[in-house]
């Protein structure tokens, strides 16, 4: 059993929130036809037979709450640094893998991917192995055809803020603006399924990155933090389920369906305390006075570690 006491200031959380949350709250307002088995800039091919997303399966004001409970890859890589103090390398998608994606699935899913290592490389300066995944990630980008959105000069500023401490606050200020934009731009272009499969990758690649750290360095907030991913992983299958009918969804779909069963047998209970507010650097600040409590056995986090394994070789395989 852990007891969790919430953070001082949930602040921080929701900025770092906003990374996925904006990234893709309007994602689910239109029904317009996508092409089957296609991820491409119009989102159309001369398919004929033709694969919609289903908004019937959640209303889309639903959606947007959910969300909000979706962590970033960075959060993550943040509290992995603030609770281990050592680097521990190999355990990241290898950037040579990058050339081998070749379809627009595996593209936009792995570049979701890449955007968790590249956090978790970063904040531990290093620089060399940093620039070949930056590589990778605009490789990628330029595949989907949003490669403006990751440009030099604002990858070396996310390197820079990523080493300074003091500096976090613009980091993600830098990283919710560029994926705020990206989503916006996507979103335009009918292509909502390249924004969920990005989100997806991100968030496995940091739940995988989550479970081999806590293996070699166990830590009580790591281990908090991968229990909460019950919550998460439910509004993940909430937004796949959206896309149903997209055949090549369906293998990750049915993975995550077998990872909600293990999680199922986690134990997450709340007490409420009634948050305060302020306002630091004319910002707003909440400090979140509720409290919860996970409960996770050994087995359980080995269920999850295993099928986490599983899923992530799903994605990244080439």
């Amino acid at each position: 059993m852990v007891n969790m006491n919430s953070s001082k200031s949930i602040f921080k959380h929701l900025k770092l929130n906003a990374f996925i949350s904006l990234f893709i709250t309007v994602l689910f307002f239109s029904t317009s036809c996508q092409k089957k088995q296609t991820l491409t800039e119009n989102g159309s091919t001369p398919e004929t037979k033709v694969a919609k997303p289903d908004t019937t399966v959640i209303a889309p004001e639903v959606i947007d709450g959910l969300l909000h409970s979706i962590p970033s890859p960075l959060e993550i890589s943040l509290l992995i640094k603030k609770t281990v103090v050592s680097f521990i390398s190999d355990i990241t998608n290898p950037y040579t893998n990058c050339d081998n994606y070749t379809t627009p699935f595996k593209q936009a899913v792995n570049l979701g991917v890449y955007s968790a290592d590249i956090g978790y490389l970063g904040l531990y300066n290093k620089q060399t192995v940093s620039t070949l995944y930056v590589r990778c990630l605009r490789k990628l980008a330029d595949e989907l055809k949003v490669g403006q959105f990751f440009t030099s000069e604002k990858l070396q500023r996310a390197r820079t803020y990523s080493t300074h401490p003091e500096q976090q606050d613009s980091l993600l200020t830098l990283i919710t603006m560029s994926f705020e934009e990206m989503n916006e731009y996507l979103n335009e272009k009918n292509r909502r399924n390249v924004s969920v499969l990005i989100v997806t990758g991100a968030w496995i690649e940091a739940l995988n990155l989550s479970l081999k750290v806590y293996e070699q360095n166990p830590s009580q907030a790591l281990l908090e933090r991968i229990g909460e991913q019950k919550i998460t992983l439910d509004n993940i299958r909430l937004v796949l389920s959206v896309f149903k009918n997209f055949p090549e969804f369906a293998p990750l779909i049915e993975h995550l369906d077998e990872l909600k069963k293990v999680y199922d047998r986690v134990v997450i209970t709340y007490t409420y305390g009634e948050p305060e507010f302020s306002e630091e650097h004319g910002m707003l600040v909440v400090q979140d006075k509720s409290t919860s409590k996970v409960e996770i056995t050994p087995d359980i986090l080995n269920d999850i570690r295993a099928l986490t394994i599983r899923i992530q070789k799903l994605v990244t395989a080439v």
